[in-house]
């Protein structure tokens, strides 16, 4: 199972991980959230998942 996958596993059920997009690009890999699970999905990441750098946060706005 690569990493992608194992994340995933570790969301399901605590996450609504169907509203997320799994992504490997370019040799790494990117985890496309709602704005309103980023707070509490990086805590779970730095607590729970042990991890402990972020390369990159970024957020683009889709105007009507």
């Amino acid at each position: 199972m690569n990493k992608l996958e194992n994340l995933k596993q570790a969301l399901k059920g605590r996450f609504k991980i169907e509203n997320y997009k799994f992504i490997h690009a370019v040799g790494d890999d990117v985890l496309e959230v709602p704005k309103e699970d980023v707070p509490s999905l990086l805590r779970f990441l730095r607590d729970e998942m042990e991890l402990d750098f972020l390369m990159d946060v970024c957020g683009v706005d889709f105007p009507n």
